[in-house]
């Protein structure tokens, strides 16, 4: 069985560093947080993210659902917004090193 841990767990630390500490302590995958805070910020940019993923060695296998979307029922304008809005895919270019 393999494990993964979320970023979820680094609350206001940027990316970069909760993909290297992930990575430092032996884990291979990850559920990436997302969030309007770091480091669940990681869609704004998934070139970087994919990036920063292969340089820890690590492999997105799940993403945590905008906190936004949890309460379907939620009256507030946001909720509201966020679940209206469509899908969207989050895709990147894998750097010329990785497709090798």
């Amino acid at each position: 069985m393999t494990y993964g841990v979320s970023t979820s767990l680094f609350r206001d630390r940027d990316l970069g560093y909760a993909l290297r500490t992930i990575s430092e302590v032996g884990f291979r995958q990850v559920e990436l947080l997302c969030a309007d805070h770091p480091p669940g910020e990681w869609y704004r940019d998934a070139t970087e993210t994919r990036r920063l993923l292969e340089r820890n060695g690590l492999r997105a296998r799940t993403v945590h659902s905008h906190p936004a979307g949890w309460n379907n029922a939620a009256p507030e304008a946001e909720a509201v917004r966020f679940r209206s809005r469509p899908p969207r895919r989050v895709s990147a270019r894998r750097s010329k090193s990785a497709r090798k």
